[in-house]
């Protein structure tokens, strides 16, 4: 079901099936949001312009998958004198993250897996998350990528994203 590199969790990987049908799923649902959410992301482009000036996205630079930096995208929510109104409410929401959906399309992040690292130091072997196993209460840590590594399954990953759009993680805290 998985084949280690190393000792170290961090090390595992995706057999190539499994990174495939990953990767088909992120592509197809990236398009699908980004289709669905494309009048929100032009208001929110409108209105950042007027507001905040020219300077839409926010880019941060991050680890990928195996040590390869990228741009992860973030709508802008600050300007010279901090964090503006709307910026504040985009923070609140996690709308200001909306662009990261790019970031999966072009295939440096996937829906779901571990945060982007900060140094390489932190790289692992699978694409970095929008949201983690461990943020939507199915992991206790950092340390339990391994286990999520080897026991991965697409219908692991889409619990996960429920999970994760639920209020406060809790499928029935919506009835």
């Amino acid at each position: 079901m998985y084949e280690p590199v190393a000792e170290h969790p961090s090390a595992l990987t995706l057999r190539a099936r499994q990174a495939r049908i990953k990767r088909a799923f992120d592509v197809c649902l990236s398009v699908s949001a980004l289709a669905v959410l494309a009048p929100l992301i032009l208001t929110l482009s409108g209105l950042l312009l007027a507001v905040q000036g020219r300077r839409l996205l926010d880019p941060d630079r991050r680890i990928g998958q195996n040590g390869v930096p990228f741009s992860r995208l973030r709508f802008r929510t600050s300007d010279t004198d901090g964090v503006t109104p709307l910026g504040f409410i985009l923070l609140r929401t996690n709308i200001d993250e909306i662009p990261q959906l790019w970031n999966v399309l072009r295939g440096d992040m996937s829906f779901v897996g571990p945060p982007p690292a900060l140094a390489p130091a932190e790289a692992v072997t699978i694409k970095p998350g929008l949201t983690c196993p461990w943020q939507a209460s199915d992991f206790t840590g950092r340390e339990q990528l391994g286990t999520y590594v080897r026991g991965w399954t697409l219908r692991a990953d889409v619990a996960v994203l429920l999970r994760a759009l639920m209020p406060h993680g809790n499928p029935r805290a919506l009835t």
